[in-house]
């Protein structure tokens, strides 16, 4: 989104690497159950908390709790100065994902007159120092930077930016340490330096190295999260892992699921296992300096009809059983068929776009110039709502997110940050997504614009993250799925939408034949960029300018919309949040005066979840907007029935942007 300047990082050299890739068909095994145990007598044993304790070790032991792995030490690049400043990290092998670690320092500074008094820890960025507010020039800093492997150590060279840094202030001088939370992302050690500008010499010097970090387990499942699949009733669910994988040594990826009531256990195993290497990617930063091991993506179906209950809670675990499982997780097996549901009924969901995260440490990472703290507060809003509601009872849970999902843009640590900060969401309830343009844009590449908001990643590891039931093959990332009363329609606004497309194509095929009001009364279509938006970007020469693509948007779709009575439109790219009223032609149109229904789509902007928010707005906003807010970062909860559908968008101190419902319409088409 152009709301502002995004300040660009400085890149450097880019290598190879290869995609492997090794599929299987998802089987259920349904081979045991806790009531196949049973004495002599008849009488079943205990199946409550120390049959599931037992059950939990059995699975944690049989998926081979690996031995500590230790790496040898590095040697250390010649010109370091034993004697100089010095770092070390208070754990230095066998942590897990997300550990903390302590990393301490000292800045030995005997030659202080030969330094800038000001002194940090973090990468070599400019945008680093600007994030003071006094104009001090970045070099007058020192950096701690947490690198993978040693390869940055290669003089004149630096073939990968940092994972994460952070610039040291007054009070982390005066303590002599800083503490970091460790994410695995690779099977290298990760290696804290102390790095400073010299000034005189103008040169960026690698000043001490700490031990390397090793992770206990590169097989640990990580940033477990949930996908409606093809069916309503089929969950998909994907982990991330970072060991070997070998012909020899393939994985087996399998959940292993608790039935909460009867204690019942079902296996599902198979799926597909897949990865991507540098030379999927189509341009720099994400080909070369921002490029890291993606590791291994491992999806899998479960199948309502093959085990699984609608509307039962489950317990699950994640992971290969000869490698290492993960869990537990928690999830509620959706209910696909809400022909029958009473009024009372209703599923609740998280609508969102435009997040990105930022490290919960104090660190900073590539993403800051445009995904800022707020995406934590929102994560952490999300989190205590969904505490809440479980207290009230609420079942059905689904989270939404259109498009600029983790703003990597380019820099592959980011989508391993992103994915650890929503589990905690994301692997209880289904996590759907439409690509923006932060994934998706690069010139020749395919996309509408060409632009490179994408940094070289052209949805690549977008399309590997995100598990979406998309029909159409590779690139073509548009689907629809079915979650309660709702019919969501997703679609990417950044590949051609117009009249010729297939993408239209699509459209009009899913409402003419797989659309079924009586099933799903809501009709909600989802995208990235706005079908109408408050925004004084309307540049006729930019193909991408907000009421640009607008004006295209309405001409293919907004006479469609109306004749198949589409209810509401989910987008972002506009960090803000705006609500129309039914709205048509520009024009707000009249409720139905029978039942104070809509008579045309309502069109909401979810971009004010964590990425900076935009301020060119209209002085006045247009007559067909009711609400339009930039000043708050927030995320928005839905709650829709058969009969209602109220939707309410919250700040992150809990305070009330907007709250509105309607009404379910008596159909025509």
């Amino acid at each position: 989104m152009k709301c502002g300047v995004i300040l660009v990082l400085a890149l450097v050299v880019a290598t190879s690497s290869l995609l492997v890739q090794h599929a299987q068909a998802s089987r259920p095994n349904n081979s045991w159950s806790w009531r196949d145990h049973h004495h002599e007598d008849g009488h079943d044993d205990d199946v409550d908390s120390n049959r599931l304790e037992d059950w939990v070790r059995r699975f944690q032991r049989e998926g081979g709790a690996s031995t500590p792995r230790v790496l040898s030490r590095r040697s250390r690049s010649g010109h370091l100065d034993p004697h100089g400043p010095q770092i070390k990290v208070n754990q230095t092998f066998v942590v897990d994902n997300g550990d903390w670690v302590r990393v301490f320092f000292n800045l030995n500074q005997s030659d202080a007159e030969e330094r800038r008094e000001e002194d940090g820890v973090g990468a070599a960025s400019a945008s680093a120092a600007a994030a003071d507010g006094n104009g001090v020039a970045w070099e007058e800093y020192h950096y701690i930077c947490l690198f993978q492997g040693l390869e940055f150590l290669k003089e004149k060279e630096w073939p990968a930016v940092p994972l994460k840094w952070k610039v040291l202030t007054e009070e982390d001088k005066r303590r002599g340490y800083v503490d970091a939370r460790m994410l695995l992302v690779g099977q290298e050690d990760e290696h804290f330096a102390l790095i400073h500008h010299d000034y005189h010499r103008n040169e960026v010097v690698v000043e001490a190295i700490s031990e390397g970090v090793s992770f206990q387990n590169p097989d640990e499942p990580v940033g477990v999260h949930l996908a409606v699949g093809y069916e309503p009733e089929d969950l998909v669910v994907q982990w991330n892992t970072f060991g070997s994988i070998t012909r020899d040594k393939p994985y087996d990826p399998v959940v292993l699921v608790i039935d909460d009531e009867t204690k019942d256990g079902i296996e599902f195993s198979g799926g597909r296992t897949e990865t991507y290497g540098r030379e999927d990617l189509c341009g720099s930063p994400a080909n070369s300096v921002g490029y890291v091991e993606p590791g291994y993506t491992h999806t899998l179906t479960m199948k309502a009809g093959e085990g699984l209950v609608a509307g039962r809670r489950y317990t699950y675990f994640v992971g290969d059983k000869d490698r290492a499982m993960r869990g537990p997780f928690s999830l509620i097996a959706p209910v696909g068929d809400w022909t029958e549901a009473g009024d009372d009924d209703y599923v609740s969901i998280f609508a969102i776009a435009d997040m990105g995260e930022f490290p919960i440490d104090g660190f900073q990472d590539q993403g800051e110039e445009i995904s800022t703290q707020p995406s934590v507060l929102v994560v952490r809003g999300m989190r205590e709502e969904l505490e809440r509601s479980d207290s009230e009872g609420s079942g059905q849970w689904l989270m939404v997110h259109n498009g600029d999902i983790a703003y990597a843009r380019g820099y592959g640590a980011i989508w391993h940050s992103f994915f650890d900060r929503i589990e905690p969401l994301a692997s209880r309830m289904p996590y759907m997504t439409t690509i923006g343009n932060h994934e998706r844009d690069w010139p020749h590449s395919g996309d509408r614009y060409g632009g490179k908001d994408s940094n070289g990643e052209c949805g690549v590891p977008y399309m590997a993250r995100t598990p979406m039931p998309r029909p159409s093959g590779p690139d073509k990332p548009w689907y629809s799925f079915k979650f309660g009363p709702v019919h969501f329609v997703q679609l990417s606004t950044e590949h051609e939408f117009g009249r010729d497309s297939e993408q239209f194509s699509f459209v009009m095929d899913e409402l003419d034949h797989k659309v079924n009001r009586t099933a799903t009364p809501w009709l909600i279509f989802g995208f990235h960029r706005p079908l109408y938006i408050d925004s004084t970007y309307d540049d006729p020469k930019v193909n991408s300018s907000d009421q640009v693509v607008a004006r295209e948007l309405r001409d293919a779709f907004e006479r469609v919309f109306l004749e198949y009575e589409v209810d509401m439109t989910w987008v972002g790219h506009h960090h803000s949040y705006q609500r129309t009223c039914g709205v048509f032609e520009s024009k707000c149109v009249p409720k139905d005066a029978s039942d104070g229904t809509e008579r045309a789509p309502v069109h909401v902007v979810l971009g004010h979840a964590g990425a900076n928010l935009c301020d060119n707005l209209y002085k006045k906003k247009p007559d067909y907007f009711e609400v339009v807010e930039n000043t708050k970062h927030g995320f928005t909860k839905v709650e829709a029935s058969r009969t209602s559908l109220r939707m309410r968008s919250f700040d992150t101190e809990g305070g009330l942007i907007d709250d509105f419902t309607l009404k379910a319409r008596k159909h025509h088409h």
